[in-house]
């Protein structure tokens, strides 16, 4: 992003208005170099940037290994790192909105149930258990995503599923989506172990079919 401006005033001060439409994971910062105004060309000074802002979400964490039946020791917890407006078309600043969706893309991966129903792995949001939602994004406070793991009752060692978070913004009619990060997640088998019996008829298939 770049604006060129011209200001007589000390401090010189870029407004919003001076800036067009930024782009996601796009940089902005700014390059001062002074000069006398009769004498410009010959006096100009070396050229002074600014410390670079990234127009972005950032998540402190890469991966995480959590247990069936816990909750990780914190949630994915992501950061805005410029102001939310600016991430909106520059004329519609004041109208658009943004949030944050999470969601498995795994779905094809889980364990099949012998109805050939889905025993999904882990879910989103404890309270709802729903395997997409979205959360609100404001200035000044963290997004925080949390997830559980479900308990399947087999000892099938370590699975892999991946939360997809993106940023969504909508204008009026109009949604776009942006990639804002692909975490793994590494789901173990639940730490206690349990024992069934049956004093009844024998033939029984459990759930890992043994």
């Amino acid at each position: 992003m770049a604006a060129n401006l011209t200001n007589t005033s000390s401090p010189v001060i870029a407004h919003e208005v001076d800036v067009g439409d930024l782009h996601y994971d796009s940089s902005v910062y700014c390059e001062v170099s002074a000069c006398y105004r009769d004498q410009c060309t010959a006096s100009r000074e070396p050229v002074k940037r600014s410390s670079i802002n990234r127009m972005a979400i950032q998540f402190e964490e890469d991966k995480l290994v959590i247990y069936e039946g816990q909750r990780p020791d914190k949630p994915l917890r992501g950061r805005l790192l410029v102001p939310p407006r600016l991430f909106c078309p520059a004329n519609s600043r004041d109208t658009c909105h943004l949030s944050i969706v999470a969601s498995l893309d795994t779905a094809s991966q889980e364990t099949k149930c012998l109805d050939g129903s889905t025993m999904q792995q882990m879910f989103r949001s404890p309270q709802t258990k729903r395997s997409l939602c979205s959360y609100p994004v404001q200035w000044g406070r963290d997004v925080e995503i949390e997830i559980e793991a479900t308990v399947d009752m087999i000892k099938d060692g370590k699975k892999t599923s991946t939360v997809q978070i993106q940023l969504m913004i909508v204008v009026g009619s109009t949604t776009r989506l942006f990639d804002v990060a692909r975490i793994p997640v590494e789901i173990r088998d639940a730490k206690s172990v349990g024992m069934c019996k049956s004093i009844n008829d024998p033939h029984i298939t459990t759930f890992d079919k043994r």
